[in-house]
């Protein structure tokens, strides 16, 4: 039994994502007895889906994001199957948005706080990334900022130079996803592209420096 149906792969990915949560919180969890309870219901053996709770730690690695540190990262899975993981976890993660609002005036008191905030979830879609055109990108950069030319600030969790891809036109406004739009950024200068005062500038800095872009 090698094929998983989607429905297989978003109710293990929807189990991964509980027990993500559960440990958050500091629960108690036994990871075997999630992986029995799918095992009885799709007929495949507990180990697999322990080998696929890795396979979705591989791909929350991808992207930068948090994975259950007791199941490491395990890289050996196919691009379809990976998009199809990817499109599972875009389809059941909440996201917390946070709006900052800037005071007309600064006041001296300390700020008391909230010790138990309320959690505010938003579910929203999300584009499915080629995982090849990431990891060609992050490749062909070397470790180093396509922008500012720096190396990474960092080493991830598999000991690989941490850069973000971005896509020099953004896919919600009909960017493609492909290398000619796409580069490996710092921390730092990805989020100056998508919030900094001068992002025009150095929109137009990247296709004056990298042969491969191609404006759209």
């Amino acid at each position: 039994m090698d094929n998983w149906t989607k429905e297989e792969l978003i109710e293990t990915v929807i189990e991964y994502k509980k027990l993500q949560e559960s440990i958050s919180k500091n629960e108690k969890v036994v990871k075997s007895e999630v992986y029995k309870r799918l095992s009885k219901k799709f007929g495949r053996t507990p180990k697999s889906y322990g080998r696929r709770f890795s396979n979705i730690s591989y791909v929350l690695t991808l992207s930068g994001r948090e994975w259950i540190s007791g199941l490491k990262p395990l890289a050996n899975v196919g691009v379809n199957v990976i998009n199809d993981i990817e499109d599972a976890l875009a389809k059941i993660e909440s996201r917390t948005k946070k709006i900052i609002t800037i005071p007309t005036a600064l006041k001296t008191e300390v700020p008391v706080g909230n010790k138990q905030p309320t959690r505010t979830d938003t579910t929203i879609s999300d584009f499915v990334r080629d995982k090849q055109v990431v990891e060609w990108i992050k490749k062909n950069a070397k470790g180093n900022c396509e922008l500012c030319g720096k190396y990474a600030p960092f080493h991830d969790s598999l000991n690989n130079p941490f850069l973000e891809v971005h896509h020099v036109k953004q896919l919600a406004e009909g960017g493609s996803d492909t290398i000619h739009n796409a580069v490996a950024l710092c921390p730092n200068c990805h989020r100056e592209l998508h919030f900094g005062i001068n992002f025009h500038s150095k929109k137009n800095q990247l296709y004056s420096i990298i042969e491969r872009l191609i404006p759209e």
